[in-house]
């Protein structure tokens, strides 16, 4: 004689249709997430002027040589 496990039920069973769901969704925030293009710009510039302050501070108050 031969048994059959007993059929799998509840949060188990459900997980691969959960993991689909999510899978299909576009992630909206985090590491590698798509941004707007004037987002993107102006995190771009705001890079570029917050490196040319710091550098004009640090010859300014002549931590270093210009």
């Amino acid at each position: 004689m031969s048994a059959d496990p007993p059929a799998k039920t509840g949060p188990a069973r459900s997980a691969p249709k959960a993991a689909a769901k999510q899978a299909g969704r576009r992630r909206s925030s985090g590491i590698g997430a798509p941004i707007a293009r004037s987002r993107f710009l102006m995190i771009a510039v705001a890079v570029f002027v917050g490196l040319g302050l710091a550098w004009w501070v640090a010859t300014g108050l002549e931590w270093v040589k210009p």
